[in-house]
């Protein structure tokens, strides 16, 4: 298919991509209401735009349907059950079950093929420079001009943890830092390349956001480099990095990888788990719906399976490690593999930005676009 502009019907959605990764700062200072009004006023539109002139589905397309089947049929039954018997827990099931219903439903009546060969490079550098430049501006009002509450997702004095900390795009450190090294490791599997501007941007940012989960997600970003053509090095590089890492971990140089908030995040976490599978019932930990007040969302998993269950849990599992085992790309498995360790602490994976990501992700995996310099 040759490349070029895009139709209305995908202008649309694309218009939902430049928008969504403000999604967190409309919530907060005004009202998720107008973040789903405007979702669902423009895939309507590309909806009703599709039925004047239908999509033609290809057999990838319709492969891609068929095998989310299960877990989109999975995800509507959890909907519908909240909806009638915990209606509390709604929002909290609705932030997991985005992914499947999406994946299953819009490569049916938008080109995703059309967009990732057309902008799907630029919008990953849109997202690499706008959390960047989110965090640079938040890190001078905090250290600078001392203006934190003008920060646009400043919580006040509750979110006391993140008070010394630039708030960022998404208002919590770790998800900043965690999706900009996604971001970083997909563009450079996609392009096959970095430029230098946006790895040293990226670095910068991560450096100024202070971050244990993005020094994490740097040494990933930095191991799924040298993996690609400098193993000998890699080997070298990974005794010299975990002497250096051992004396910062030691002498608390960084305090959120110091040694002491270490050890207590450990034993915190244990004793949290330990008691989560110890109270809960059998039928609660299968599906959901807890009533265990202690699980917060800082440690992502239990978070996840207090939520919506341990059958969930799973199935999503099992179609990250499909597509691992579908893609043969080193640094494809990275950005899958930093997400993850990311999501250990929290849910970075299903923030709404990541549940638009995953709609191409997925769609690469399973229908394989001719992107440029993407060979799968």
């Amino acid at each position: 298919m040759e490349v070029g502009e895009l139709s209305l019907r995908e202008k649309s959605f694309y218009f939902i991509l430049l928008f969504i990764p403000f999604a967190n700062i409309i919530t907060l200072r005004l009202s998720s209401v107008i973040v789903y009004i405007v979702i669902t006023l423009l895939l309507t539109f590309s909806f009703i735009l599709n039925l004047y002139k239908p999509k033609s589905i290809t057999v990838e397309e319709k492969r891609l349907f068929f095998a989310f089947i299960p877990i989109f049929l999975l995800s509507i039954g959890y909907l519908i059950s909240t909806l009638f018997f915990y209606i509390e827990n709604f929002d909290s099931v609705l932030f997991f079950l985005q992914t499947p219903i999406l994946v299953s439903l819009i490569p049916l009546f938008i080109d995703i093929r059309k967009i990732i060969e057309v902008k799907l490079s630029r919008y990953l550098t849109y997202i690499i420079i706008l959390i960047s430049v989110s965090i640079f501006i938040d890190f001078l009002l905090l250290n600078v001009f001392n203006l934190i509450h003008l920060q646009p997702m400043y919580r006040g004095e509750d979110a006391y943890s993140y008070l010394d900390r630039p708030f960022g795009l998404f208002g919590q450190p770790s998800v900043n830092t965690a999706i900009l090294v996604g971001v970083l490791l997909l563009k450079r599997y996609i392009d096959k390349k970095n430029s230098l501007f946006l790895n040293i941007v990226s670095i910068l940012a991560i450096i100024a956001q202070g971050s244990g989960t993005g020094f994490m997600s740097l040494l990933i970003y930095i191991i799924a480099l040298l993996w690609e053509k400098h193993k000998v090095l890699l080997f070298f590089g990974s005794i010299i990095i975990s002497i250096i890492l051992y004396y910062i971990i030691v002498s608390e140089f960084i305090p959120k990888i110091g040694l002491e908030y270490l050890t207590f995040t450990y034993y915190y976490f244990e004793h949290l788990i330990i008691y989560f599978f110890k109270y809960t019932s059998t039928e609660d930990l299968w599906l959901g719906f807890t009533n265990y007040s202690d699980i917060t969302i800082d440690f992502g998993p239990i978070y996840m399976i207090s939520k919506i269950g341990l059958l969930y849990f799973i199935a999503y599992s099992i179609y990250l490690l499909l597509i691992v085992s579908k893609v043969n790309s080193s640094t494809f498995r990275f950005f899958i593999i930093s997400l993850a360790l990311s999501n250990l602490h929290y849910p970075v994976m299903f923030y709404v930005i990541m549940h638009f990501i995953w709609i191409v992700i997925y769609y690469i995996t399973f229908c394989k676009p001719k992107k440029r310099s993407l060979i799968l």
